[in-house]
């Protein structure tokens, strides 16, 4: 009994698959190939079925995968702080002859340049497998990003002064994520570059020059940007500087436009921290009583040497501890006083450490060995010899 109910159930199956029965089957799809005679031997709603998958199969085919990587981050990033927005607000150009603004054109640029990608022509290559639309807006295509678009995007942005604009996006940025400027370090970067660079006549523009290279490649030509930055690396200054500027005339700009670039409740909290090039007569007075600094003061300030040579003399040092957890870190010691200079006093902290110490001494271990070895070269009776030529 039951192998003949089994048979029945089975038939009863087939004629609901092969349309011998108005049931209608809810998930079986027949995939196949529909030739005449295949096809015709099939039932009407089977051949639908074959139909309906082949062009399910052929939308598929035209289905191009794309790879987003951090572009869409970036993007979404660049849309938070205003970035097209503000370049746009700050730039001029016509809204009606233009499909891509100056503002978005900046954006593919600096995605790209994001995205580690090096080199900055045919732009339009890299976005053609991105989602352009997802990240520019509806109607914008790769070919939109062509090199002369961008061109003209960075014609406009320098006719607005780029480093103007910079300081507009950094300030719409610090204060979409309440950004603490606080302590901020200041400094000098260089980006050594390849070609002849000639005809840079253009009034207000970078010069592509030789200079101090901190890529330790003096035999090419570069460009330099001086940039400042929080204690957590979030940029609130910057600007493109000519290759052979001199980090001691672009801390005194900084100084200045810094004290008109901040409200004064930040700039009450904000200290300058630099290297030894902050410290000139002129930056000092630039900085004057708005601007606090840390600096390294410079050697060639005889005020150095005296207030070392006091702290060693009076032994005027105080212990002030180790920074580091590990066993043999080093230890520091400070002497501190106030100087005046001008119509301002300045603190002055003296660091002595137990790791310069020990090397120091090292070195002029090394220094009393050389002068061993030479004095044993010379033989006693040389020395008396040339004595008593100098008293003759």
């Amino acid at each position: 009994l039951r192998s003949r109910n089994r048979r029945r159930s089975a038939k009863s199956s087939s004629k609901a698959r092969f349309g011998r029965s108005n049931t209608t089957p809810r998930s079986a799809i027949y995939i196949g190939r529909s030739t005449c005679c295949y096809a015709c031997c099939l039932p009407t709603w089977c051949r639908t079925r074959v139909l309906y998958t082949e062009t399910i199969l052929e939308t598929l085919s035209a289905v191009r995968p794309v790879t987003a990587g951090a572009t869409s981050l970036i993007a979404a990033m660049a849309d938070e702080i205003g970035l097209a927005d503000t370049i746009d607000r700050c730039c001029e150009w016509d809204k009606t002859r233009c499909k891509i603004s100056p503002g978005k054109a900046i954006e593919a640029l600096a995605i790209c340049i994001l995205s580690d990608r090096e080199a900055l022509y045919r732009v339009e290559e890299f976005y053609e497998g991105k989602d352009v639309e997802a990240l520019f807006g509806e109607g914008v295509t790769a070919h939109d990003f062509n090199d002369d678009a961008l061109g003209r995007g960075l014609d406009r942005l320098f006719t607005a002064c780029a480093n103007r604009v910079l300081s507009e996006v950094i300030s719409s940025g610090l204060e979409e994520h309440d950004v603490t400027v606080g302590s901020s370090h200041f400094d000098t970067t260089s980006l050594s570059v390849y070609g002849e660079y000639e005809n840079q006549d253009c009034e207000n523009a970078i010069e592509v020059v030789l200079g101090y290279s901190k890529d330790r490649r003096p035999d090419l030509k570069q460009i330099q940007s001086g940039i400042g930055v929080t204690r957590e690396g979030v940029l609130n200054y910057g600007e493109v500087l000519s290759g052979n500027s001199s980090d001691k005339t672009w801390n005194r700009k900084a100084l200045g436009k810094v004290k008109t670039m901040f409200p004064p409740e930040i700039l009450k909290d904000l200290i300058y921290v630099a290297d030894s090039s902050l410290v000139t007569d002129e930056n000092l007075k630039e900085a004057g009583n708005q601007v606090k600094f840390i600096s390294r003061m410079p050697a060639t300030y005889g005020l150095v040497a005296e207030t070392i040579k006091k702290a060693w003399d009076l032994d005027l040092w105080e212990p002030a501890g180790s920074y580091a957890s590990r066993k043999e870190a080093a230890e520091y010691w400070v002497y501190e006083t106030v100087h005046r200079m001008g119509e301002i006093d300045y603190r002055l902290i003296a660091v002595r450490s137990s790791s310069l110490d020990s090397r120091k001494e090292k070195s002029i271990m090394k220094r009393v060995e050389k002068a061993r070895a030479a004095i044993a070269k010379v033989s006693l009776p040389t020395v008396i010899d040339s004595m008593l030529r100098r008293s003759g």
